[in-house]
């Protein structure tokens, strides 16, 4: 056979480079693409995902949950820990005081902890832990984002702080003052720099996005919509998937 392509064919074939102009010519951004037998993705790196809506990889190796030229994807793992809780025996007032009431036992069949792993577009890496058992953390919710250049982390429990992390210079904490936000954070903020707001005011600026816009007539940022909702229920679904098959599973949207 080669030398049947040697002779009718006397320049050497690059069947990967035929494959790829072809694949190519089908290819445009509404496309939603399935990769059958991708594999890990290393040893022909395709960039098909930058082209295309979607793209799907699948493959008989499990390994293909490392490919990195498809879109995002999770891999969680699920647990219960603590497998039998102890419950108030009649109704108590939100808040109040545990101690000294009466209780029974319950047993758990929830989850009471979450490990997942978070695959972006543009091989963007994501880590997120929930959890129900951390002593001392009575409602903590941190966002930290590391890029290139610096970081910035955010603790619901010190809302009125900003950690920016740097290389070769010092740390800093930015305290919110509306004065020196941007227009979607003054949006957000009703008190002047040095008047802490917390929780509550959370809400406050939530229905203040909302009737806005009824005020307005029209949709508008700063608030979810049923669409995000929908959206998370997608990522909720693949995240349940993932735990009980143990292994990657694609964001169908």
């Amino acid at each position: 056979m080669r030398e049947l392509e040697a002779r009718y064919y006397p320049d050497p074939i690059d069947d990967h480079a035929v494959f790829d102009a072809t694949i190519r010519r089908y290819l445009s951004p509404t496309a939603r693409v399935l990769d059958a037998g991708a594999g890990r993705g290393l040893r022909n790196r395709y960039d098909y995902a930058r082209l295309v809506d979607r793209l799907v990889g699948v493959d008989l190796d499990p390994q293909v949950k490392v490919n990195a030229n498809v879109h995002e994807a999770v891999m969680a793992d699920l647990a219960t820990f603590i497998k039998m809780r102890r419950k108030p025996a009649g109704p108590v007032e939100t808040f109040a005081s545990g101690g000294g009431a009466n209780t029974v036992s319950q047993d758990i069949h929830t989850e009471d902890t979450a490990t997942i792993l978070l695959r972006y577009t543009e091989g963007v890496r994501g880590a997120l832990t929930v959890s129900q058992i951390s002593a001392g953390r009575k409602n903590s919710l941190v966002f930290e984002i590391d890029g290139a250049a610096s970081s910035a982390a955010w603790n619901s429990e010190r809302p009125d702080e900003l950690w920016i992390g740097h290389r070769g210079k010092p740390n800093e904490i930015l305290l919110r003052d509306p004065a020196i936000l941007n227009q979607q954070g003054r949006a957000a903020a009703s008190l002047p720099g040095g008047h802490a707001e917390g929780f509550a005011d959370t809400f406050k600026a939530l229905y203040a996005a909302v009737y806005a816009a009824i005020a307005a007539g029209k949709p508008a940022a700063g608030y979810p919509t049923f669409a995000d909702g929908h959206d998370e229920m997608l990522v909720c679904d693949a995240v349940a998937r993932s735990a009980r098959e143990q292994r990657w599973i694609e964001v169908k949207r």
